[in-house]
């Protein structure tokens, strides 16, 4: 399935499997969640509000390196030139 999917969707999945949050969370995601060296969650179902660190001392986790990865992504597809 992920192999077929789409870059959304594999995206979110991704996201969902390094957070270990809800599919229905993680589509809510959004860049004003991250906050300093943490990514903020809020949990739908529970309503609790999660830190998920970014840095594990000065060591990038996973999870930053794919959302970082994500962000340069989107920056390289918002300043291509559309014809």
């Amino acid at each position: 399935m992920y192999e077929q999917a789409g870059q959304d969707l594999r995206d979110a999945m991704d996201l969902a499997y390094l957070t270990g949050q809800r599919a229905a969370d993680v589509l809510k995601a959004s860049i004003n969640d991250l906050n300093n060296d943490y990514l903020m969650v809020g949990q739908g179902k529970t309503e609790k509000r999660l830190r998920i660190r970014l840095y594990n001392g000065a060591n990038e986790t996973d999870l930053c390196v794919f959302i970082n990865g994500l962000l340069d992504r989107r920056v390289r597809l918002a300043s291509r030139p559309r014809y």
